[in-house]
């Protein structure tokens, strides 16, 4: 509803978000009339060229030195597309001089006394507001600007009122038909742009449900096995290390029976927010492996590696986890460790090769 207020348009960010899929759905109905404007000044100055039309040099200069330089930079950031929004008022001053070149094309022959050629113009307004590429607002400034400059050229060359009244009755019929169908077409893309959005968000809440542990945040069980298997390959190919660490917290069944599933859920998740904070490089990996137990994937990407000191950040690591875990002082009367919650780490420096499989690094 929000795009179909007063202004036509989406509230904050959402509606430069319309502008550019709207300016990327459009743009070969975009770059056609341009480039048809393009073809027909070509056209014409070959023409002139050949002594067929005998025009002043102001109309040369606007024709070429304006209107075609004009064009070929609309045309041009029509493939650029982060220039969307300047590609988008480009287009329309491009649709005006274009529309006001029509519209000389048309009065000239009046004023040697030949055929009005007001059906190009006709057919140009139309364009303008179904073929060009245009929201609705930019296309009705841009018909308005072309309609009454029509309507004043037509007045001062002293037309008669049957005639001025059949250009303007043809003109008001045609933005009529020309505006109802560009707004229709407007409402349903900004329709079907919501609808694609908000399949998108939801594909990609699935997509996050799939791969996140419900109850800790950390990635789950299945996310590990791809993404480990994935970085395991990409190590043996870089003949770089891998650091396995896997944690389990101590005596959980037993916490389970005394304090309830509830207590262990907060219990889980406490000791997952302290893990989730050792994964904070481009390539380290949290998961919960199963139950009680989460896995610590840690890969230096960097080129200036050094083994000695990533083993150091390694076991760094799982003293932080360890340290964290106990500092919680979560009770637990039940164990035979502490009387509180602790952890019982196991950290594997292993460098990926034929002789090694990822099931024995985790194992080991």
């Amino acid at each position: 509803r929000q795009g179909f207020l007063a202004g036509f348009r989406f509230h904050g960010e959402l509606e430069a978000e319309f502008r550019k899929y709207y300016s990327r759905l459009n743009v070969f109905r975009a770059r056609l009339m341009p480039s048809f404007v393009l073809l027909m000044s070509l056209i014409t100055a070959g023409m002139f060229y050949a002594g067929m039309l005998a025009w002043k040099p102001v109309a040369i200069f606007y024709n070429f030195a304006l209107l075609v330089q004009l064009i070929i930079a609309t045309l041009y950031l029509s493939t650029v597309p982060d220039r969307y929004s300047i590609y988008q008022k480009l287009l329309s001053i491009t649709g005006i001089v274009s529309g006001l070149f029509i519209a000389s094309m048309s009065v000239r022959p009046s004023m040697d006394g030949m055929p009005s050629y007001f059906s190009m113009e006709i057919t140009w307004i139309m364009a303008t507001w179904l073929v060009l590429g245009l929201r609705f607002v930019p296309a009705t400034a841009v018909a308005l600007i072309l309609s009454i400059s029509h309507i004043v050229g037509i007045v001062m060359l002293d037309y008669s009122i049957q005639v001025l009244g059949y250009h303007i009755g043809m003109l008001v019929l045609v933005n009529g038909i020309g505006a109802i169908c560009c707004y229709q077409l407007e409402r349903t893309t900004r329709r079907s742009f919501l609808e694609a959005r908000e399949v998108a968000e939801l594909t990609r809440e699935l997509k996050a449900l799939a791969e996140i542990d419900s109850l800790t945040g950390l990635n789950n069980r299945r996310t590990y096995d791809t993404y480990a298997e994935r970085l395991w390959r990409q190590s043996k190919r870089d003949q770089t290390p891998l650091t396995f660490i896997l944690i389990d917290i101590d005596h959980f069944k037993d916490y389970n029976d005394r304090y309830g599933h509830q207590s262990g859920d907060e219990t889980l998740t406490a000791v997952a927010n302290v893990i989730k904070k050792q994964a904070n490089r481009p390539f380290d990996f949290a998961a919960r492996y199963g139950g009680e137990e989460f896995v610590l994937v840690l890969h230096n990407s960097d080129d200036s590696f050094d083994a000695r000191k990533e083993e150091e950040f390694a076991n760094a690591c799982a003293q932080a986890v360890r340290k964290e875990v106990m500092a919680l002082e979560i009770p637990h009367a039940m164990s035979e460790t502490h009387d509180h919650i602790t952890v019982s780490i196991g950290v594997a420096f292993i460098m990926p090769n034929t002789n090694r499989s990822l099931a024995g690094a985790l194992q080991m």
